[in-house]
């Protein structure tokens, strides 16, 4: 039979070596994508092995290398959680808190929040643990690596349970560092036996502690976006999510991919975080509203306001608003009485002690207040302010002397209030003006003045607001109803102020007059004139007699007297006329002088040998000394 022959057109030829040809190329750009199960042949090797390598120049190519995967903050595997009574597979999402966790269902995709207490106790550990959160017994977080922990028994029946520091140890001592305490020592004579075993080092190290030993262990450099967002990872899941949020944003900055990539878990950390300080907040404000500190809980109650107004906590702290306002208003009320006890004897402590500038015949220099203006060249200018303003940055003019400078803002460093006047000398303040000083309440520099307007500076209250509560310091409001009197409290305190030696210079005290023979040592003129005239003629001088009044024992000028006092006297008679004009003198108690027996006369050894009656130099002769009770 003969063989047939097909004719075949030149097109269809043509058709096939195409075809031929697309195909190997396909096979060569699928050997290049998906490496084959087998060796392949030499020439199909090489096309292979030139487009693999570029895929590997692209960064997009392999994101392990940049930043840790997405499926990494969810759970890499499928988990099982019994919800309500039901086994619900689904994945983990970090990070968890104390109080609740969030959970991706595997079904539908969903993530649902849960908390802790919707599970069983053995359910919530189990799953805890998933999430990398154990929590004792006690309510405290499990956190951390491994340790070795030691349990001494002591002699004395007690246990000690810690990690031992050999570093720190002295011979004969252990030191150990326990839950409670970053270093304690024992003896070992007092070790009866110990024993060791495994836990964690949340077991006694903090969160922060923990995680101080992690950075020192293992630094993040300032390029490894991996490790700070790895480090990120393990803040959130020991409850440092502040930490947290500085690794994430780290990361971010050295590698802006992962910006998208950790979104959800930045958005959670944000949460978490605000969550934390509210917590911390509320809690601080409480406990200062209950140990009656109601300014520090007025304080951080306007924090909360300001910083997290849509917090779940603004309904508690709305609710303890009114209380924390009324504690405000008393303890204001309190702090201005207290205040203005300690604050009224330094002031007057001060005014002692500072210095009065006099001219050449001892008067009082009036004050000229001025400006000492110090540029950035170093020169300065004192003068009389005429214009300008330094903390506006502007231009100031100052006249000094006869001549009006002025003074570019720009090149003012430092400007300074002085005094202009000039004095020849200072001296200690005299007993007319210090007396005054603590005696006018109504002295715009007195002391009541200096003192409101100090505690106004202080408390950041109007003066007006702070002289009224000064001035009703001892009212009190008392309501009777159903058999029960209610009455408001007084925060004014007794307190004492003697005048000692000075008890003769109370306003409507009048000390016994000077008797004659007290005028000189020896009184020779006033008891024997003869004897005295004819030494005066053998000296050949008539000696001055000597003036009661210049003797600090005998005179009656305070001036004088108070001269020659010590800065304790001074100090004590002017608080004790401060009591009486500044506060209120609820009791004025009379002293029996001890030094005259309330007799008012002492007797001393005269010339002859005989005693002779002097006036006391202590209660000039009243008998008597003050002192004042008041609040």
């Amino acid at each position: 039979m003969a063989r047939r022959r097909w004719h075949v057109p030149a097109w269809t030829w043509l058709m096939a070596v195409l075809l031929a040809f697309t195909g190997a190329a396909g096979m060569a750009g699928e050997a290049a994508t998906k490496p084959a199960d087998k060796p392949a042949d030499k020439p199909a090797d090489k096309p292979a092995d030139k487009p693999a390598e570029k895929p590997a120049d692209k960064p997009a190519d392999k994101p392990a290398d940049t930043a840790m995967p997405k499926e990494e903050i969810v759970g890499d595997r499928e988990e099982t959680i019994i919800i309500g009574g039901m086994p619900t597979p689904g994945r983990v999402i970090l990070p968890a808190t104390e109080t609740e966790f969030r959970f991706k269902l595997s079904q539908t995709g969903d993530v649902v929040t849960l908390r802790w207490t919707d599970l069983p106790e053995d359910e919530r550990r189990r799953v805890q643990k998933l999430y990398s959160l154990e929590v004792r017994d006690n309510g405290k977080r499990v956190f951390g690596d491994k340790i070795t922990i030691t349990r001494l028994y002591l002699k004395s029946g007690k246990t000690l349970e810690g990690l031992l520091i050999p570093e720190r140890s002295r011979p004969g001592r252990m030191a150990i560092r326990t839950a409670s305490s970053p270093l304690m020592e024992v003896y070992e004579s007092e070790v009866e036996r110990k024993e060791s075993f495994e836990e964690t080092e949340s077991y006694v190290f903090s969160a922060d502690e923990v995680y101080r030993r992690w950075v020192l262990a293992k630094p993040p450099g300032d390029k490894d976006a991996p490790a700070h967002l790895a480090l990120a990872q393990n803040c959130a899941k020991i409850g440092l999510y502040g930490k947290a949020l500085e690794h994430l944003r780290m990361a971010v900055v050295i590698d802006p991919q992962m910006e998208e990539r950790n979104k959800d878990f930045q958005t959670q950390l944000l949460s978490e975080d605000a969550k934390q300080r509210v917590d911390s907040l509320y809690n601080r404000m409480v406990n200062a509203k209950n140990a009656g500190d109601f300014a520090t809980a007025w304080y951080i109650l306007d924090q909360l306001d300001r910083n997290f107004p849509s917090s779940d906590y603004k309904s508690r702290w709305d609710g303890m608003r009114p209380q924390i306002e009324l504690g405000m208003k008393v303890d204001l009320t309190k702090k201005v009485i207290q205040m203005s006890y300690a604050l009224s004897s330094d002031l007057i402590q001060q005014r002692v002690f500072k210095k009065v500038r006099v001219d050449a015949k001892n008067n009082v220099v009036p004050s000229i207040p001025g400006k000492q203006v110090t540029t950035k060249y170093g020169h300065c200018f004192r003068g009389t302010l005429i214009s300008g303003d330094a903390q506006a940055g502007g231009d100031m003019v100052v006249k000094c002397g006869e001549t009006q400078t002025t003074i570019a803002g720009k090149d003012i460093m430092m400007v300074q209030d002085i005094d202009l006047s000039v004095a020849d000398h200072e001296v200690n303040p005299g007993f007319d003006e210090l007396k005054d000083y603590v005696s006018d309440a109504n002295r715009p520099d007195g002391l009541k003045m200096e003192m409101i307007a100090k505690i106004s500076q202080l408390l950041k209250e109007p003066e007006a607001k702070v002289k009224e509560i000064f001035e009703s310091r001892l009212k009190s409001e008392a309501k009777y109803k159903d058999g029960i009197l209610t009455k408001t409290t007084v925060y004014a305190i007794a307190h004492d102020a003697f005048y000692g030696t000075g008890s003769w210079l109370r306003e409507g005290s009048k000390p016994a007059p000077l008797q004659p023979c007290e005028g000189g040592q020896n009184n020779q003129r006033q008891r024997n004139p003869g004897r005295w005239a004819r030494n005066a003629q053998q000296q050949g001088v008539l000696p001055k007699a000597p003036d009661p009044e210049e003797n600090p024992e005998t005179t009656d000028d305070p001036a004088t007297w108070w001269k020659s006092q010590r800065i304790e006297t001074q100090m004590a008679v002017l608080r004790a006329m401060a009591a009486e004009k500044v506060f209120t003198a609820t009791k004025v108690a009379d002293m029996p002088c001890m030094n005259c027996r309330s007799s008012g006369i002492i007797q001393v050894m005269g010339d002859g040998g005989n005693l002779e009656g002097h006036r006391c130099p202590q209660c000039r002769g009243m008998g008597r000394m003050f002192k004042i009770e008041y609040k």
